[in-house]
């Protein structure tokens, strides 16, 4: 390992003393200098224009990609209000489609007479009067009245 080491103390030296003689020769002829110093600058002004385009670049995906992910929110939000619109629709149409009765209307508890009738299945018998989830027997001449009080209150 010693041997490494001052094999690369040696090269640096020499690498160094040499540019030192490179560097005094340059200065020597002002011309070739001034050359080669224009072309090392404009070697220098093309990489730092590289580095600014790819730099710009970067930035530009980055933002292409909180961009995108900003819509992917969006979307998923927006679905999600349309499907919590679509329920709250439904929620309406139900409530829209259970019609609230007064107890007037239902005959305050009171019940059927003709009921025995009806279970004997005799014409003239109650029949079932379905509206939204419930189902309540009635008689034919109440299903009259009911038909025609509902057909006011839909308006």
């Amino acid at each position: 390992m010693r041997w490494v080491a001052s094999l690369n103390d040696t090269v640096s030296r020499v690498i160094h003393s040499e540019s030192k003689r490179f560097n005094a020769r340059m200065r020597a002829d002002k011309g070739v200098y001034q050359e080669v110093h224009a072309g090392l600058e404009a070697e220098e002004a093309c990489y730092r224009r590289a580095r600014l385009d790819f730099q710009e670049h970067m930035e530009r995906k980055r933002e292409k990609a909180r961009v995108e992910d900003e819509i992917k929110d969006a979307v998923a939000k927006m679905k999600r209000a349309r499907k919590e619109q679509r329920s709250a629709e439904a929620v309406v149409t139900a409530m829209a489609e259970v019609k609230a009765y007064s107890l007037e209307l239902l005959g305050k508890g009171k019940k059927n007479r003709r009921q025995s009738a009806a279970s004997k299945g005799t014409p003239g018998s109650a029949r079932t009067f379905v509206q939204g989830r419930g189902t309540v027997g009635r008689t034919n001449e109440r299903m009259g009245f009911f038909q025609a009080n509902l057909g006011s209150r839909d308006g």
